[in-house]
């Protein structure tokens, strides 16, 4: 019995030694498999040792540098890494950090002095943080903070939003369908708070998938050709496939500088729909101008002018009244 226990002990010391080489080297197969599916033109040099690895990732407009920890002490986990990315589109200089805890559970944080972005318009974020927390269930969340977020063109348009906040929530319900919930928070400039938060219950995660890819697809067809129509195709399947999986959304709340409110609920599969709320019309053409101008490329007058066409066109529909320059929503359908 007591050579047993010898022979016992000696396999498990045996294996808690090889278990830090053994993590890095899954993390190695997995992580690589994926980079390399992801950019098959990457350079990956990977350096794998008994408690540490490290791996340099050359991408065209990209590098980055992470070092790995295999079963970590303090804190206590499978994995822990710490790394910099650099990007040249958007400009960025990020640092990373994260783990891997017993439980399967990763964390990520990201953090940047600032990132600049070109599209139609230059999106500048000051001092962004990114957090991203999943689990092997599904559940996920990600949370993006920035001191500052500016949106600008070279028509006039400019937008500058003051403590920006970004959080959505992933929260597996079955192992097909999952809750989410995505909130947005700033502060304009001499205004007071604003906020948006929606909810989406009984979402297919699989049609939700494939409604992404062929709205990636639609985005990068030429318009009217036969890749965009097979595109709109696969939205509309993914989009039907949403609906009959029992798909709701909800507006918990919209709130515009304090002073403009409204809250709604969507069910696409029996077509009811709710809204009520309102608020100054100012308000609403102080956010709906510059997000109209900088979405179309129209001056700032253009914008102006389109907003207020818009907000004319809202009065003849049923539920919506403009009165004293307020504008009270009142909708439920059927």
């Amino acid at each position: 019995m007591k050579r047993i226990l010898i022979v016992l002990l000696f396999l498990l010391l045996l294996a808690a030694l090889a278990l830090p080489a053994a993590i890095g080297w899954l993390v190695q197969d997995r992580a690589g498999t994926a980079l390399r599916e992801r950019w098959p033109e990457a350079e990956i040099d990977w350096q794998r040792g008994w408690t540490r690895s490290s791996i340099d990732v050359d991408v065209p407009g990209g590098r980055a540098q992470i070092k790995l920890r295999h079963l970590t002490v303090m804190p206590p986990g499978l994995l822990a890494l710490d790394g910099r990315i650099t990007l040249s589109e958007p400009l960025a200089a990020i640092e990373l950090s994260g783990s891997v805890s017993p439980r399967l559970v990763l964390q990520l944080q990201l953090d940047a002095p600032s990132i600049a972005l070109q599209t139609q318009a230059m999106w500048q974020w000051d001092a962004p943080k990114l957090r991203i927390e999943a689990d092997r269930n599904g559940n996920l969340m990600l949370n993006l903070e920035s001191r500052q977020l500016l949106v600008h063109d070279g028509l006039g348009n400019r937008l500058t939003l003051a403590e920006f906040q970004l959080r959505l929530q992933n929260t597996a319900e079955s192992d097909t369908h999952s809750g989410i919930e995505l909130q947005l928070g700033a502060t304009r400039l001499g205004a007071q708070p604003s906020g948006i938060t929606l909810k989406a219950e009984s979402v297919d995660r699989e049609a939700l998938a494939q409604l992404i890819e062929a709205g990636r697809e639609l985005s990068n067809s030429e318009p009217d050709s036969a890749t965009a129509g097979f595109a709109a195709i696969g939205a509309l399947a993914a989009w039907q496939q949403l609906v009959a999986g029992g798909l709701s959304l909800e507006l918990a709340t919209l709130e515009l500088d304090a002073a403009f409110e409204l809250q709604g609920r969507w069910d696409p599969g029996t077509r009811r729909l709710r809204l009520l709320g309102g608020g100054p019309e100012a308000t609403l053409l102080d956010w709906s101008a510059p997000l109209i101008g900088l979405q179309q490329s129209l001056t700032p007058d253009q914008a102006d002018r389109l907003a207020r066409d818009w907000l004319t066109a809202l009065q003849d529909q049923p539920g919506i009244r403009r009165q004293d320059r307020q504008l009270r929503i009142d909708i439920q359908r059927p």
